[in-house]
């Protein structure tokens, strides 16, 4: 589909690399797009049957020009390996092992899956206030409902995955101008070198799709810029951003950041002595035109359903519907904090946890190779990177984003790094030849033996579960404890039961779940001093039927909210649960879950201990089936 798009805006035939960098994400979004919107109006049967029938067709239509094929040439395709080649490939292959373990990831079970389940469960999203990502841009979500739909949780990893070797096919394209065709593949293996990228690429999330269209975005500016008139670069690039602002927020600071720099790209591929501003702004309309028609449907649902188009963000601003608490004061950056912005790049690469985000390591391999380039009288477009990059950086840094939220920027920046590694290793005479390759083979060699028993040690699970020494389910009942509060649901809670719960993660659990921290701030309840005679009360008339406590053993382990203890005290104390075990986490701390009846509290029903449950469980066994 991104390929029959392309080739319609752009008649140009594409290279393998090219259809992964280029055509891939497009087709992907304009899937995930008609999805997400059909979905979001009740449709999502219909969603499925139209992508299917689209896809169907078009293969149709590809295999009937391939009427000469002939066979795949393996000795062609041989010889055009080079060293950079090889060591890009493995690289993905090994990142490609990750996918397959199950998935435990704690943003995903409570926001991204959880929303992708009731899109494919409920034949339809509706918009639930406690949720409120239920109202965010989703054209990832809508895609990873389509893989719950036919395989299950597992296989939403493989979007990001294919995201991401669009990102780093984008990286290749970007690093064409400085290396050539062949060494321009050392970009792609530096990008999947960085763990932030590595891990986000077999993680169920949107933020390596957010980087892979608006990499991509900029990629395609650079490989039509001598082969398409302006006119259609906007087209093309527009698209892409459009479809970046489907998937997440960050897609408008990246859109922000094409805009400021369409001028220059005009100047740069136009030759012409001076920028013509007419029609540099017919060019930027143009292009905010066609960003608005691909993305600008979730932001309107927003708005209709909320007040809101950024809901829960910017309520001052909008006004409408939202969570004040999200931007507090003390998560915005403060003007004298600018210096920590403007050096980012730094700061980042060495101590990630400065901007809380230790666990997305950038690595130090970027600040140890690009300020080498300084030294060396580089292109134009090397600087040009070098700018897209910190602009998108500190534009989001200001609003306290993620270094994950920014990743677009790395792909300039690694290609912006491959230049200067060419021009440090060019600049000698034909005698030292051979030692620099030498040395090239020796940097691969290191490269790629490094990455890869990181990736080993990351996918070990993965290797086990491919290789079948490792059940799913079994790994699940002892490593994800939501997983066996799931199933507990299943065989002892009705349908129609309704569960209100302190923990985030609801993607497991077989009954409807709301986070009640969510409820609670939602409703302005943080600060009122409700007792728990009162808070009982209240859960009760809005219907819910079943409460969780979910509190970690002790309590300061990790970030935990004990408003609900603390209300509750009293009732806790004086109400037998349900259920009531202690699991231990995935990350080692123990938490300690206890199940309550609101409605019906003079029910039959039994305490039931967790080696009975364990026993009844067995019984039914633990296989894993598409429902």
């Amino acid at each position: 589909l991104g390929k029959w798009i392309f080739r319609c805006v752009v008649a140009k035939k594409m290279q393998p690399v090219e259809l992964l960098a280029l055509a891939m994400p497009l087709g992907l979004g304009v899937t995930g797009s008609i999805q997400g919107i059909l979905s979001t109006n009740g449709f999502f049967h219909y969603g499925i049957i139209i992508n299917s029938l689209i896809g169907s067709f078009l293969i149709i239509v590809e295999l009937m020009k391939s009427n000469n094929y002939s066979g795949v040439n393996w000795h062609a395709i041989y010889q055009r390996i080079s060293l950079p080649t090889f060591v890009f490939l493995i690289l993905v292959f090994t990142t490609w092992l990750g996918i397959h373990s199950p998935v435990i990831d704690g943003d995903a079970l409570c926001y991204h899956l959880e929303v992708a389940k009731r899109m494919a469960g409920q034949d339809g999203l509706i918009f639930d206030p406690d949720l409120h990502e239920t109202v965010y841009p989703l054209i990832v979500e809508s895609l990873q409902s389509m893989a719950l739909h036919f395989s299950g949780p597992i296989a939403t990893r493989s979007i990001s995955f294919l995201f991401g070797l669009s990102l780093a096919c984008a990286t290749v394209i970007l690093a064409r101008p400085f290396v050539g065709f062949d060494k321009s593949y050392w970009a792609g293996s530096l990008l999947l070198t960085l763990p932030i990228v590595n891990a986000g690429m077999i993680s169920p999330l949107n933020d390596v799709p957010l980087a892979s269209l608006c990499a991509s975005s900029l990629a395609s500016f650079i490989f039509l810029s001598e082969v398409a008139p302006v006119q259609k670069r906007i087209l093309i690039s527009g698209l892409y951003c459009g479809l970046a602002c489907g998937v997440k927020f960050p897609g408008i600071v990246w859109t922000v950041v094409m805009v400021t720099t369409i001028p220059y790209l005009i100047h740069e591929t136009k030759n012409s002595t001076r920028i013509q501003i007419r029609f540099t702004l017919r060019c930027i309309a143009f292009f905010a035109f066609v960003v608005m028609i691909t993305g600008g449907y979730w932001y309107l649902r927003a708005a209709l359903v909320t007040g809101n188009p950024v809901h829960p963000y910017f309520r001052d601003t909008f006004g409408g519907k939202g969570l004040d608490e999200v931007l507090a004061e003390d998560r915005k950056a403060p003007l004298e904090k600018l210096l920590n912005i403007t050096t980012a790049p730094l700061v980042m690469s060495l101590a990630p946890s400065r901007f809380d985000s230790f666990s997305h390591q950038v690595g130090p391999l970027l600040l140890a190779v690009i300020p080498l380039g300084l030294c060396f009288k580089m292109q134009g477009l090397w600087y040009f990177y070098l700018f897209v990059a910190w602009l998108e950086m500190a534009v989001c840094l200001s609003q306290r984003q993620s270094p994950r939220f920014f990743l677009a920027c790395f792909a300039p920046l690694c290609a912006a790094a491959v230049a200067v590694i060419h021009e440090n290793t060019g600049n000698y005479n034909s005698k030292k030849t051979a030692k620099i390759n030498q040395a090239k083979f020796v940097f691969g060699l290191i490269l790629c033996l490094t990455t890869i028993s990181l990736n080993l040690a990351r996918v070990r699970l993965s290797i086990m579960v491919v290789s079948g020494l490792v059940n799913k389910s079994e790994w699940l009942v002892s490593h994800e404890p939501t997983f066996w509060l799931g199933r507990w649901a299943d065989f002892n809670l009705p349908r129609d039961a309704r569960i209100i719960g302190q923990d985030h993660r609801g993607f497991y659990w077989s009954r409807s779940y709301s986070m009640e921290k969510a409820h609670r701030r939602r409703l302005g309840m943080n600060e009122t001093n409700m007792n728990s005679d009162q808070m009982i009360r209240h859960m009760k008339l809005q219907g819910f039927s079943h409460l969780v406590m979910a509190e970690p053993i002790p309590q300061n382990a990790v970030e935990f909210d004990p408003t609900l203890s603390i209300i509750l005290g009293e009732w806790l104390k004086s109400t037998q649960p349900m259920f009531d075990v202690t699991l231990r986490e995935n990350d080692g701390f123990l938490r300690r879950y206890r199940i309550y009846e609101l409605l019906n509290n003079n029910t039959d029903i039994k305490s039931h201990k967790y080696d009975e449950f364990i026993e009844q469980a067995t019984l039914k066994s633990f296989t894993e089936d598409k429902k």
